[in-house]
């Protein structure tokens, strides 16, 4: 009679296994149709200490994203939070392939191994011309390497950290201030927030004193990026809004979003 007992066990033991199996297929199914919806999204190299960081923000401010994380531990942490992921190498070009480089917005590069960040910005840069690529660098060496291979940002973990520790010690409020306006404070309602000038717009030509943003909407524009990366600081009233341009504005949320759609309307 143990025999059946044995026999019994083994076949709920399969069953469960092949249920398993079945669920784990269905969820592949349904990760990748999300994956070939993407468009305009990020793509995120690394779920490690940094990794982590940069995708809650990314999901705190409702943007697209999908990791690729090559250790499957990692799987199922990545899973209890509802984020997009592929568990393979960013190295390899089908990986890149499957995570929609071709229609992706950006990619950020959160590996710390220089060899592997450099071959990845490398390929990331042949398969998309226009991706906004960010990466991560642990030495002066690992910052030059990335920026020659086609990074167009690169950032230092342990650098910026530093910094920031001094100065939220010599300029505490300051710090504080533009902390709870670039994470957007869901009390006071600010934020800082980036304007891009779509070409067409009406108000290409305007100076910022005839376009009147303080009074009809309560913001300030505190700096703006020129189509040459060049950067204005505190633009005077009379400065002319130029296509391309991106301005940089501190205030209400809603009214930003008001005025994010007045800039983009066209003639």
């Amino acid at each position: 009679m143990a025999w059946i007992g044995i026999f019994i066990a083994a076949r709920i033991t399969g069953q469960m296994v092949i249920e398993g199996e079945i669920t784990k297929i269905f969820g592949r199914k349904k990760m990748d149709k999300k994956l070939s919806a993407l468009s305009n999204h990020f793509i995120i190299c690394g779920y490690g200490r940094v990794g982590r960081v940069v995708c809650d923000e990314f999901a705190h401010h409702n943007a697209p994203f999908v990791i690729i994380e090559r250790n499957d531990n990692m799987a199922k942490e990545i899973e209890s939070k509802g984020y997009l992921y592929i568990i393979g190498d960013c190295t390899q070009d089908s990986v890149l392939t499957s995570s929609g480089i071709g229609r992706a917005k950006g990619l950020i590069n959160a590996i710390p191994d220089s060899a592997d960040a450099v071959y990845t910005v490398l390929s990331a840069r042949q398969h998309n011309s226009a991706l906004f690529i960010m990466a991560r660098a642990d030495s002066p060496s690992a910052e030059q390497m990335l920026k020659r291979a086609g990074a167009d940002r690169v950032i230092s973990p342990q650098a910026s950290a530093g910094a920031r520790m001094a100065m939220a010690a010599l300029r505490p409020n300051v710090v504080d201030f533009f902390t709870l306006a670039s994470a957007g404070d869901e009390e006071g309602g600010v934020r800082v927030e980036e304007i891009i000038v779509s070409e067409g717009s009406q108000l290409i030509g305007k100076s910022l004193k005839e376009i009147d943003i303080r009074a009809k909407f309560g913001l300030s524009v505190i700096g703006v990026r020129k189509s040459n990366d060049r950067l204005v600081f505190n633009p005077p009233a009379d400065y002319a809004v130029q296509p391309s341009d991106t301005l940089i504005m501190v205030g209400d949320i809603e009214q930003l979003a008001r005025i994010g759609e007045l800039f983009l309307r066209k003639i």
